[in-house]
């Protein structure tokens, strides 16, 4: 199954770029949290419940998204993902 994934470039680069934002959606994890808190001055439960309800919140979007997969176009469903998302931040700030 490897031998597949490797001689397809595509399959690899792709395969490439999940490990790279694995690398950084876990790093971000053990790097910002205890300097959030540090400048928001919470503590790093405090800073792990945020974490927390960031991934249920990723994990809600991707079931809607794969729900809405073969009713409307993936452009639209990107579209409406990144309005989700600017309006979620704006929430926070």
């Amino acid at each position: 199954m490897s031998r597949l994934i490797l001689d397809n470039p595509q399959a690899a680069y792709f395969f490439l770029y999940l490990v790279i934002l694995l690398a950084a959606l876990l790093g971000q994890d053990i790097l910002l949290e205890p300097y959030g808190g540090e400048a928001f001055g919470m503590s790093v439960r405090a800073t792990t419940r945020i974490t927390s309800l960031w991934g249920g919140c990723a994990l809600l979007a991707f079931l809607i998204a794969g729900a809405l997969e073969g009713k409307l176009p993936k452009k639209a469903i990107a579209r409406l993902g990144g309005w989700s998302a600017l309006a979620g931040f704006l929430l926070i700030a």
